[in-house]
């Protein structure tokens, strides 16, 4: 029985794996972090090795879904120029662990924009200041390791099937 248990779990995690390699556009990013949304803005910044903002906005979602990073790039007078590095649920600490995340790695930002909300000073400590493994997450967005290497290490079936049906749908705009 256990085996069998064992069998079916490296079936599944090896057509995981699989996906990952063949198909990568079909699967959901893989889940380094505790919130899609933050998974998929890595994803965007390993599909896109050659951004180097001069501007990062962080906070939570009142930044997330509030700014037009083209009028940023406009008024800079360069492409890519702007990193809204915002996701949803963050609290203060949360956001001041992503901005350090993000200032270690992109070494010519100039200006950071701080957006909150009210519930983003709730109460601290309750929340982890983490989000994410710092050095996975790194490791995944900025150095190129195996996509399938991350959906191997942080198997969540539940997640991914959640994620994996809603995909599609999530990536139509408006």
């Amino acid at each position: 029985m256990v085996t069998g248990c064992l069998g079916l779990l490296g079936l599944v995690a090896a057509s995981y794996g699989l996906l990952a390699v063949a198909r990568p556009e079909s699967l959901p990013a893989p889940p380094i972090t505790r919130f899609a949304a933050l998974d998929e803005k890595l994803r965007f910044l390993r599909r896109n090795p050659g951004y180097d903002p001069a501007i990062i906005a962080i906070g939570s979602s009142v930044a997330w879904r509030q700014l037009d990073g083209a009028a940023f790039d406009a008024a800079s007078g360069r492409e890519h120029a702007f990193l809204n590095a915002a996701t949803v649920h963050l609290q203060i600490h949360q956001s001041r662990a992503m901005l350090d995340f993000y200032l270690a790695r992109y070494r010519n930002v100039r200006h950071v924009l701080l957006m909150t909300g009210l519930p983003d000073f709730g109460n601290c400590s309750s929340e982890p200041e983490s989000l994410m493994m710092e050095s996975a997450a790194a490791d995944y967005a900025f150095e190129g390791w195996p996509s399938a290497w991350f959906y191997m290490r942080f198997f969540a079936p539940q997640r991914f099937a959640q994620s994996a049906l809603t995909l599609a749908e999530r990536q139509q705009p408006l």
